[in-house]
This record gives C-alpha cells, sequence and structure tokens, in this order.
C-alpha cells in the first residue's frame, strides 16, 4: 500500500536555516547532566547524531518547550536527524526565546516510525545555553604555587621537595 506523503517539516530558506542552526544548539545529556554537542555535519543534509563528540558542560536551565519532532528517513531502520529538521519546527511564538535543543535518547527509536517516510521523537527546547566555565586548566606546579601563596600545605605530599 504506498501512503502519500505529508510534509510534517516546514519548508524554510537555507539561509534561515543556516541562521537558526548557528543560534540553537544542540545538547547531548550525560548522568543528569547537559553538555556541548559537537558535530562537524551539515545541519541540512546530514545528520548530527551520527558523528558528534560530547564538549563542555552547559547549563540550559529547564526546557521551556517540549514537542514531537518530525525527521525524514531515507529507510526506516536509520534515524537520522538533521539540525535543519529541528530549527525549523520551532514554533515561531518561542523562536527569539529558544537557544539550545535536546532530543531525548530514549525516545529515538527507529519504531517510531510513519509510513510516510518520517521517524518521530519527543524534543526539549531550552530558553538558556551557558557552557560551564571551570576556569583555565592550571599545570601541576601552577596549582602548587596558588595553594602555596594561600598558605596552604603541599597539594602533593608524597614528593620531596
Amino acid at each position: 500500500m504506498n501512503f502519500p506523503k505529508i510534509e510534517r517539516i516546514p519548508k524554510l530558506p537555507t539561509e534561515e536555516l543556516l541562521r537558526r542552526a548557528g543560534l540553537i544548539k544542540p545538547v547531548i545529556l550525560r548522568d543528569q547532566t547537559y553538555f556541548e554537542w559537537k558535530s562537524k555535519s551539515d545541519p541540512i543534509n546530514h545528520s548530527f547524531t551520527w558523528e558528534y563528540e560530547c564538549g563542555k558542560q552547559v547549563n540550559v536551565g529547564r526546557p521551556i518547550f517540549t514537542t514531537i519532532t518530525f525527521h525524514s528517513w531515507g529507510h526506516p531502520s536509520l534515524f537520522k536527524p538533521s539540525i535543519a529538521e529541528v530549527v525549523a519546527q520551532i514554533p515561531d511564538q518561542i523562536l527569539d526565546q529558544v537557544k539550545a535543543f535536546h532530543l531525548e535518547e530514549d525516545d529515538m527509536d527507529v519504531y517510531h516510525c510513519l509510513p510516510d517516510g518520517y521517524h518521530f521523537t519527543k524534543t526539549k527546547f531550552f530558553g538558556e545555553y551557558e557552557v560551564v566555565n571551570f576556569g583555565p586548566r592550571l599545570s601541576r606546579e601552577e596549582k602548587q604555587r596558588q595553594w602555596d601563596a594561600a598558605g596552604g600545605t603541599s597539594l602533593y605530599p608524597h614528593q620531596s621537595e
């Protein structure tokens, strides 16, 4: 049986998709903490979930909106969401507030598949995106110097001076 293809993802100009993709960042959840989702893939034509690195910790606050997003598939067994597909589905009413989004990993299932060529998943949108700064990385010697200057004892007592 052939199912008619329903356009579930709004069609936006490439320039607008790239603008949104530059402003609205995907985040990844690990052990109840959000991190940058660093992907070098094309934000329009490739899945950002296939090749990525987990970056620095980020503060995204509480979700301001949660919805179901749709993602086209070439085959039902390949879930391949692009950043453009996500940012195209943000309602105009909250677009200026959204800084980050997160696809629910537990909900990224190839069984969430529609016969008209789409997968779907739950997506959270956040109004904050701030990289958590733990300060500069200091050498062992610099850490010891700062500790000593503050009147502390050796951080590395097993070392002889």
